[in-house]
């Protein structure tokens, strides 16, 4: 059973259920349509998970609340501004520099607010009734946290690089370039695994310091990482691109020996095309490059 649901001001819930996938994003894009404004209309064209109207203020207007249609379709949060000629935004969710929750006080009433930061932009938002809000604030909370092993899964930085693998990065080129063979050291297998879990649950919020942490133990969990992550190293859409400069390694050869040689006056001769030359002087080629990230440590 493929259900949804429809949750009303009176704080009443609607559960309904189709037989199939298709059937059931049919019902929804057309029970939403019914009462999105046509301004708006664009919003049920996404792929939503969830899609309603919320009070919010961002980085344009952060000292007045106001209200629009917004969708959630899988790790993007599109709001739009209710205006036909000014055009709808969208959070990366993935891509937070912080997510929190807090309570404030509106028009005389307590209220739960969801601060997002993406990017240099500010949105607070919240809900027009308890259950309203904890609707979306627990998709967005599971939209913007890690949810797999592969790399589009886990909580980026800007330039779409694991938050986990910039932040022992950083760390290790801070305060680890005068160690020698540092990756070959074990950490505490411990503070590893208790590390990398902490990592897992919400990467924007674990800050490396020096003191509390040790150089060892952050490689490991670097190496950990990458060990355990879905996608390989060289991710398969570079891969013809790693494939290809293989190709041309043996030019590079070429090349460097012809600047090598002609500083000492020797000459070179032009390179054997390997189709041409007999069997016996065909030239090597270069073995296919494997990079396999090593297992970390036992944890």
């Amino acid at each position: 059973m493929f259900t949804f649901e429809i949750y009303l001001l009176a704080e009443r819930m609607f559960l309904f259920g189709a037989e199939n996938a298709e059937t059931q994003r049919e019902w929804a894009k057309a029970i939403s349509k019914n009462f999105v404004p046509t301004v708006d209309e664009y919003l049920t064209e996404l792929e939503f998970d969830l899609i309603g109207r919320l009070c919010y203020k961002d980085t344009y207007s952060l000292m007045e609340w106001k209200e629009s249609w917004f969708a959630l379709e899988k790790t993007c949060l599109h709001y739009s501004h209710g205006q036909p000629d000014v055009q709808g935004d969208i959070i990366q969710l993935k891509k937070l520099k912080e997510l929190t929750q807090s309570s404030t006080m509106i028009n005389g009433e307590k209220r739960n607010v969801v601060l997002l930061v993406e990017n240099g932009r500010t949105l607070y938002i919240h809900g027009h009734t308890i259950l309203d809000f904890m609707v979306w604030h627990c998709a967005i909370e599971k939209a913007a946290g890690t949810d797999g092993k592969a790399l589009q899964d886990q909580q980026l930085c800007k330039n779409n690089i694991p938050i986990i693998v910039n932040s022992c990065m950083a760390f290790v080129t801070q305060y680890g370039l005068g160690s020698k063979s540092l990756y070959l050291k074990n950490g505490n297998p411990l503070k590893v695994r208790e590390l990398l879990e902490d990592f897992k649950k919400d990467a924007r919020s674990i800050k490396l310091k020096v003191g509390r942490h040790q150089l060892e133990d952050v490689t490991d969990v670097l190496k950990s990482f990458l060990y355990e992550i879905d996608d390989a190293l060289l991710t398969k859409e570079l891969y013809p691109y790693w494939i290809s400069a293989l190709a041309c390694y043996s030019t590079l050869f070429v090349l460097r020996a012809i600047v090598d040689c002609e500083e000492e006056e020797f000459f070179i001769p032009s390179p054997i095309n390997p189709e041409e030359a007999p069997e016996s002087e065909t030239p090597e080629v270069a073995a296919p490059l494997n990079l396999v990230a090593s297992p970390p440590s036992p944890v």
